[in-house]
């Protein structure tokens, strides 16, 4: 799953630090550790929302 992922994204050096770093916040998270921020700053039309999204789906539906 995760190479299946990875593989639609590893072209987008954008998507790939915010995957490594969902990946870094949930090792993070099952050691009680505190989380790391990114803020996810662009102009207008650049795929912020859509990224954050894909982010939020590890966690569930993001729409909902």
């Amino acid at each position: 799953m995760i190479e299946n992922v990875f593989n639609l994204v590893k072209n987008h050096p954008k998507t790939v630090f915010l995957y490594k770093h969902l990946l870094l916040r949930l090792f993070l998270q099952e050691f009680d550790m505190k989380p790391i921020v990114v803020e996810v700053l662009g102009e207008s039309s650049s795929g912020k929302s859509g990224l954050l999204l894909l982010y939020a789906s590890v966690w569930g539906s993001p729409k909902e």
